[in-house]
């Protein structure tokens, strides 16, 4: 059985989140960006509260930017 990385980027963000491990959450991003999954709502939610959360306000507005309702 496959993983998902529609489940796993937000996962493996949050991981990240949670270990102050703010340069590999920014290669978790470049990843999610290189797989296509940038326009997924859950992955642009966390990576925004990464941003948010590693205190990088411009790195989270640079995400929410990209949001197309």
């Amino acid at each position: 059985m496959a993983l998902n990385p529609k489940f796993t980027f937000p996962f493996v963000i949050k991981a990240c989140i949670a270990s102050l491990a703010i340069e590999k959450g920014k290669e978790v991003h470049g990843l999610a960006v290189k797989a296509r999954f940038l326009r997924d709502m859950f992955v642009q939610n966390t990576l925004m509260e990464f941003y948010f959360m590693c205190r990088d306000v411009d790195g989270g507005r640079k995400v929410f930017d990209k949001i197309r309702c």
